[in-house]
């Protein structure tokens, strides 16, 4: 294994001048990076567990296999950054910025999104498992085989995104807009559908079962809401739960104009 680089460990770099430095490796772990710049920095492998780097600039830094494990990255820039293979597991990053990031293989398990942009942002294989994205931008982000399972996504923006083979499973939708989008061979058994819109969405041979909606699930026809319908049992609290797939077609595949 390659040496560790510079031993910042606890440093108070607030604020500082850091842009395109070479940090490969380095030891971050607690250091105070609020508001620094670290734009097109080599920040590859660093170890940033539990720095507090709010409001810094990450723009273009290559982070690939950092860990930033509880790393305070609240409103942090972090578009066009390559961290594929990173961790950001527990980490704040509410209202970061991460636009068309490069995310793939990276874990955000638990990690807090709320309001985040990752507009556009490569999450191939990335794991957001019960990860907080309530708010989260995601418009046209590469998702593929990405993991959402048990994540908080109410009111997110998924709208006219390509999702493929991602994990959804036990993920909260609530109020998500979801129009427009194509999922395809996606797992959404026991998600929570309350008052998402999905209005021109196509859901093809992705499953559904034990998803639950209500009135305010917008599935763009009537023709589709009376299939779901068909197809649900409804609850105590006015909601339905879709049933077993008997015939495929009512939670395979699902076309809504």
């Amino acid at each position: 294994m390659p040496p560790e680089g510079i031993d910042l460990t606890g440093a108070n770099l607030s604020s500082a001048d850091l842009q395109g430095a070479f940090l490969e490796r380095a030891l971050l772990n607690s250091a105070i990076l609020s508001r620094a710049d670290l734009s097109s920095a080599n920040l590859s492998g660093a170890h940033l567990t539990a720095a507090l780097m709010s409001e810094a600039n990450l723009f273009g830094a290559d982070a690939t296999a950092a860990k930033f494990a509880d790393a305070k990255l609240q409103s942090a820039v972090l578009s066009w950054a390559h961290a594929s293979g990173a961790h950001f597991e527990y980490a704040d990053l509410t209202g970061a910025d991460l636009t068309s990031a490069v995310l793939s293989h990276a874990s955000f398990s638990r990690a807090r999104l709320r309001g985040s942009y990752l507009g556009s942002a490569n999450l191939v294989e990335a794991s957001f498992e019960g990860a907080d994205l309530q708010g989260a931008d995601l418009r046209a982000a590469l998702i593929r085989k990405t993991n959402f399972r048990k994540a908080n996504l109410t009111a997110s923006n998924l709208s006219a995104t390509k999702i493929d083979g991602a994990s959804l499973a036990h993920a909260t939708l609530k109020q998500a807009d979801l129009s427009h989008s194509r999922l395809y061979d996606s797992d959404l058994a026991d998600a929570d559908l309350r008052g998402a819109i999905l209005v021109g969405s196509v859901l093809g041979r992705s499953n559904l079962v034990g998803a639950r909606w209500d009135n305010g699930t917008d599935w763009g026809s009537t023709d589709i809401l009376e299939l779901m319908l068909m197809r649900s049992k409804r609850l105590q609290d006015g909601s339905y739960v879709i049933l077993g797939a008997e015939n495929p077609v009512n939670t395979r595949v699902l076309v809504s104009q």
